[in-house]
């Protein structure tokens, strides 16, 4: 008896340590993420059904607020994955030579505004912060990172928040000031410095860059039917389920920003308001500041012709009312908007494709350099090939567009 005890012990001992054993390997890893985004993405559904049930159904902006950036569930505030192994890739995750060319084009920019003193870098959607790393490389390597006074990173997201610090900062500011959620200092002992919004940065000198990130943001959409705009929105289908419906009543959505499309002759319009916003706050500030420019990449048009609302996860498109919370929710950005509220304040360049604006800043010729110091064949295929997603219409050439906005 003693020893068939003992036995059943050992037995149960050796099961808990092998299933231990699997949790802490990468596939268990993997599985333990899987398991936390699908618990995460039950809050939010749980969430969003007891919302529909008390107050009726909700806006396609609200939706996505909630599913992207709910404190602690939203996918951007909990889980997101960008890179290779991740739901999406963005372009300074392909090739260190998008974000050098960008940080040529900023420091380019301050010098054809005579250098003024105590310029800063304003990001907007860092992500995972390799862009703002090749930026800040790019400020060494052409010696200039000493004139530069700071770089500011817009970021809600308090995940995003510590992978950027981690990354970017080498130590702690403890002397952050007033509205900065964290700070520090680079390498290069250039501060950094976080902030909600960007309303809260500092009046001064400012080369903003916004890289995939008016494509996040939430949008409203609306239906032409027998000639009355109506919005989309989302309502429960059952118990467990969401669905789009198209109600026949008036929403304040439609009576805000209808002005914006009725002259349109597509039936189907996405209005991006935060887009709107956060462009037309950035052209003013540079207004009134006098000096600094903002440059735009983001996929889109110059017209919003169509639903383009999708989900993306694994690399692949995926449906955006399942599994909420699991998947990266975007809509094309439409450029023609942002241009029409930027060129009230500033001069207004593009858009124009991807494609074009890196090849006039010689992603070519400096392709052809990193080949030449590159060894190993891999190292070779890989710049060929992120250079043709980069510039090839088929992948990101053609979709992708760049504007920029100059004092």
């Amino acid at each position: 008896t003693f020893f068939k005890k003992n036995l059943q012990k050992y037995l149960y001992l050796s099961s808990m340590l092998a299933s231990l054993k699997k949790l802490i390997t990468k596939d268990g890893i993997e599985q333990a993420q899987h398991l936390s985004a699908r618990r995460f993405q039950s809050d939010i559904l749980s969430k969003t059904m007891v919302k529909i049930k008390a107050t009726g159904p909700i806006t396609v902006f609200e939706y996505m607020q909630e599913v992207l950036n709910m404190p602690h569930h939203g996918y951007y505030s909990s889980h997101p994955r960008i890179g290779p192994k991740g739901d999406f890739i963005t372009s300074p995750e392909l090739s260190q030579v998008f974000g050098e060319l960008l940080g040529v084009w900023l420091v380019s920019e301050w010098m054809k505004q005579g250098r003024p003193s105590k310029p800063q870098i304003v990001e907007m959607g860092p992500g995972n912060a390799t862009l703002t790393e090749d930026i800040i490389r790019i400020l060494s390597q052409l010696k200039v990172h000493n004139e530069f006074a700071r770089v500011n990173l817009i970021e809600t997201s308090p995940y995003f928040t510590k992978v950027q610090f981690n990354r970017l900062c080498k130590k702690e500011n403890l002397d952050k000031p007033t509205l900065c959620t964290r700070s520090g200092f680079t390498k290069f002992g250039l501060p950094v410095f976080w902030y909600d919004s960007v309303k809260d940065i500092p009046v001064a000198p400012s080369y903003f860059v916004a890289n995939e990130f008016f494509d996040a943001l939430p949008i409203h959409q609306f239906k032409r039917v027998d000639g009355q705009w109506r919005e989309v929105m989302i309502d429960r289908d059952g118990d467990d389920k969401l669905r789009f419906i198209l109600p026949s009543f008036n929403t304040t959505s439609i009576t805000a920003y209808s002005h914006l499309f009725q002259d349109l002759t597509s039936d189907k319009v996405e209005v991006n308001p935060l887009a709107i916003v956060a462009t037309e706050y950035v052209s003013s500030y540079l207004k009134d500041g006098g000096i600094g420019s903002c440059i735009i990449v983001d996929y889109g048009d110059e017209e919003s012709r169509n639903f383009t609302l999708r989900g993306f996860k694994n690399h692949k498109e995926w449906n955006v009312l399942l599994e909420p919370g699991t998947a990266d929710l975007t809509a094309d950005v439409n450029f023609g908007l942002l241009k029409n509220f930027a060129s009230k304040y500033v001069t207004v360049h593009g858009p124009v494709t991807q494609n074009a604006f890196l090849h006039r800043m010689g992603v070519r010729e400096r392709i052809a350099v990193l080949l030449k110091k590159s060894v190993e064949k891999d190292q070779k295929n890989d710049l060929i090939k992120s250079y043709e997603y980069l510039t090839s219409d088929k992948f990101m050439g053609e979709r992708f567009k760049v504007l920029a906005l100059t004092t």
